[in-house]
């Protein structure tokens, strides 16, 4: 079964409090494992909870987050996804897809 470890590293300094607010945000996912049947809602969640603090910011340059696939040339299930922020540096966010063993 295929699983997604999310991870949440390279952390850059924050300009504002949106940035502060979705960084503290996505921390709170570092190191979780999400099934492949629950990634595409996962990848949801996160990109409407970004969308709802910039309505909460409103002085704040909006960020708009995007899921981009690093493995787009490849036809397979076990794609890496990567989260960016329009230019914006905030932190290295990813679901890693990955097989689940059993020692």
């Amino acid at each position: 079964m295929i699983k997604h470890l999310i991870t949440c590293d390279q952390l850059y300094g924050c300009k504002n409090k949106l940035e502060q607010q979705v960084q503290d945000f996505l921390l709170t996912h570092d190191r979780s494992i999400i099934s492949h049947s629950q990634i595409e809602e996962f990848k949801k969640l996160i990109v409407d909870e970004i969308i709802a603090m910039n309505a909460k910011h409103p002085r704040c340059k909006p960020i708009r987050p995007e899921w981009w696939n690093s493995d787009r040339h490849e036809e397979t299930s076990r794609q890496t996804w990567i989260l960016s922020f329009n230019g914006s540096s905030i932190c290295y966010f990813k679901a890693l897809a990955g097989e689940e063993v059993e020692l």
